[in-house]
């Protein structure tokens, strides 16, 4: 395929309340859970791979600040306004979050004509257009159009005003999402934090005021200091920064907007450099990212750094078709957007180690989205590890998430604590470049062994998860000592499960019921069959998980569910949520890669399609993408060993670039039909297993999977 894959990239995708049917009939997807909120939460702003800029019209709907909805964790959410309206455009944004309350949305950008300045009104969005790292959009029927591109650190904004008028722009210093003045009492009802009766007078300092640059200095209550320098210039290169409407020229001093007037019709352009650590960090940025000619340059860099990015997968399947093309592409697409990479400007420490923020949240990324990163794009991947190894380092805690504000939350304690482990610990198996193993350990180990034991059931199992991690985290390092003491630890996860039923207790979980964690734990295999009374009655569980047709409810959970079905709420969330997305593939580990593949086409059947409905829930920060790119693929990760599984491909033939090496995966056969593997052939030799080594993977090569409508192979 020739085309850039770019042209496949929809920035709308998942944008709004999924358009999925929820249950289709005669499938098993029609047992299957929607326990979460429907929209994707996404936002069409334009990006760049894993920066800290990000642009985009701002509406105030929850959670992206772009979206139609009020605050909302389940169902379709009720909307806040009929028609989307934008303010004008803010900046550095979620990506598909759910219920974290309302952050971001910062330095609002509005363009407008005439003496008087708009207050906080809203016009319908009209003719949005977006591309990677670019979107344009019109403000109703002012004539009035904004158009973004960014880079790692800064916006490029060109306004563009109607005939022959002077573009003005005002530029809100002091706005963020909790800040809004026309939901602040709504947030208050809700019981979320505001701005509103913390921003003074000294918030917002200009340390610098020249007439077509500025400098300043933001404080905002749950963001990190903020540095702006920001340039603009009106089409023959004049135009002023004022004080205020009235023309006054701006000074140094406290000031909560700014106004930038042309003196020739015409566009404006806008160019604004953020750092969260000086203002001479925020000037450098923005002169070396932003050192082209014209917008469209800026536009085209981008796109191009997009382009390079996104090509690390290929497709060259020429009959995949346009749908699964975009569903790719943009899926791969999300998953380079976070977390935030702030190394070299880290706001928590003044050296250059790697700072990576907005984790938002690691229970979400953990499974997916960071050993995607960590297979086909290495250096990257190492470079996260670090900032997450460091960020335990600097808090001296564990966490689920490290938020962009000040708190670094999350610390809910109704999530897994230690899930940043597995992913390290995949990075000992792959030996990643540029980790120091002995510091990794030692940081590591001092942090879980602060934990106290934990009582909740999926506590338990996240505890024994972390400390499997362990294991391979300190043989990695060659401490002998503290790879016994966490094999111990890891076993430890027997005492949370019940026998014969094979399910995890006590409660109460999160997101969830027992059958949705109770296939968490996967580093014994052995055991977790022994603890369901036998392989058969592990996979028996698992039918009747997947709501498949074959399943067969055991007697002691006929007995105590008092019904021959499991209960929907104990079933399998299908992807409207992260708590249980890697399980389909525990039957590929078990042996059963052809239930694997039933299971993993009925999601990718039935969870995604295209369009801003296209998502059975939210995004997360990348872990719904993710999982999609690994199974349109048909590879999966298990993290912490050796193994990336080999189910069911979806494209006759794809490459994927791992460094200077390139994997080729051929499935000819592959159809809506040949889902089943028949064999595997690696570089030339048949195997017989379905699953690659790390070395296999990197060493590239071709690999040959063989595919077939009726499963007559054994792995």
């Amino acid at each position: 395929m020739n085309i850039s894959p770019n042209k496949f990239v929809d920035p709308f995708h998942g944008n709004l309340e999924t358009e999925l049917e929820y249950y289709p009939e005669g499938t098993p997807a029609s047992g299957w859970q929607w326990l979460k909120a429907l929209p994707g939460n996404t936002h069409p702003g334009a990006c760049s791979p894993f920066g800290v800029m990000s642009a985009c019209a701002y509406t105030g709907g929850y959670p992206t600040g772009y979206s139609l909805y009020k605050g909302n964790s389940h169902g379709v959410p009720a909307h806040l306004m009929a028609v989307p309206g934008t303010l004008g455009m803010t900046h550095i944004h979620p990506s598909g979050i759910g219920s974290t309350g309302q952050y971001h949305n910062y330095l609002l950008l509005t363009p407008f004509t005439g003496s008087h300045p708009p207050q906080y009104e809203a016009w319908p969005l009209k003719n949005e257009e977006a591309s990677p790292g670019y979107y344009a959009v019109a403000l109703g029927e002012t004539g009035n159009r904004m158009h973004v591109t960014v880079s790692a650190h800064c916006a490029w904004h060109r306004m563009a005003f109607p005939g022959n008028l002077y573009g003005k722009i005002r530029f809100d210093l002091l706005f963020s999402y909790q800040g809004d003045p026309r939901f602040i009492e709504d947030m208050r009802q809700r019981g979320i934090k505001t701005d509103a009766s913390r921003l003074n007078e000294e918030s917002a300092l200009i340390r610098y005021a020249g007439q077509q640059t500025m400098i300043a200095e933001i404080h905002l209550s749950n963001m990190f200091p903020m540095y702006v320098y920001c340039e603009a210039s009106d089409a023959q290169g004049g135009g002023r920064w004022e004080r205020n409407p009235e023309g006054e020229p701006l000074k140094e001093g406290s000031n909560r907007e700014v106004f930038f007037s042309a003196e020739a019709a015409g566009p404006i352009d806008v160019k604004i450099g953020l750092s969260l650590r000086s203002p001479e960090q925020a000037q450098a940025f923005c002169t070396k990212e932003l050192d082209y000619d014209c917008f469209e340059s800026a536009r085209h860099s981008i796109a191009c750094e997009w382009e390079k990015q996104l090509n690390r997968i290929q497709i060259h399947d020429e009959n995949c078709g346009r749908e699964a093309s975009t569903l790719f592409y943009t899926s791969l697409y999300r998953s380079f957007l976070k977390p935030m990479d702030f190394t070299g400007d880290s706001p928590l420490w003044s050296d250059d180690r790697e700072c990576f923020l907005d984790f938002a949240t690691i229970w979400d990324q953990y499974k997916t989205l960071i050993p995607l990163i960590q297979t086909i794009w290495p250096e990257r991947g190492a470079s996260i590890v670090n900032s997450l190894v460091n960020l335990i380092e600097h808090t001296g805690r564990l966490q689920n998430g490290y938020l962009l504000e000040p708190e670094l939350r999350s610390t809910f304690d109704k999530q897994g604590m230690a899930l940043a482990y597995p992913p390290v610990a995949q990075s000992a198996i792959m030996d990643l470049p540029g980790i120091d193993w002995q510091r990794t350990a030692s940081i590591l180990d001092r942090a879980l062994r602060s934990c106290s034991y934990p009582e909740m059931g999926k506590q338990g199992v996240d505890y024994a998860t972390a400390a499997f991690a362990m294991t391979r985290i300190a043989q990695r390092a060659g401490d002998d000592a503290m790879h016994q003491y966490w094999h111990v630890e890891a076993d430890k996860w027997r005492d949370y499960y019940t026998v014969p039923e094979g399910k995890v207790t006590p409660g109460p979980f999160y997101e969830g019921e027992s059958w949705n964690y109770s296939f968490a734990q996967w580093h014994d295999l052995e055991g977790l069959a022994q603890v369901h009374g036998g392989l058969e009655n592990l996979v028996a569980d698992l039918d009747c998980f997947f709501h498949l047709p074959e399943r067969r409810l055991r007697d002691v959970h006929r007995q105590a569910f008092d019904s021959n079905e499991l209960p929907l709420e104990q079933r399998f969330e299908g992807l409207n949520n992260e708590s249980d997305m890697e399980v389909p593939y525990l039957y590929a580990l078990l042996g059963r890669t052809d239930r694997a593949a039933e299971v993993v086409r009925e999601v990718l059947k039935h969870r995604f399609c295209t369009g801003p409905g296209g998502l059975p829930g939210n995004e997360d920060s990348g872990a719904l993408s993710s999982w999609y790119v690994w199974s349109a693929l048909g590879l999966f990760p298990v993290l912490g060993q050796d193994r990336w599984l080999i189910v069911s491909p979806t494209f006759r033939d794809v490459t994927i670039y791992i460094g200077d090496r390139r994997l080729r995966i051929i499935a000819p056969e592959t159809s809506a039909e040949n889902i089943y593997v028949q064999s595997v052939v690696l570089n030339g030799t048949p195997m017989d297993r379905h699953w690659l080594t790390y070395a296999e993977l990197a060493a590239g090569g071709e690999l040959e999977v063989n595919m077939s409508s009726s499963n007559t192979s054994s792995n």
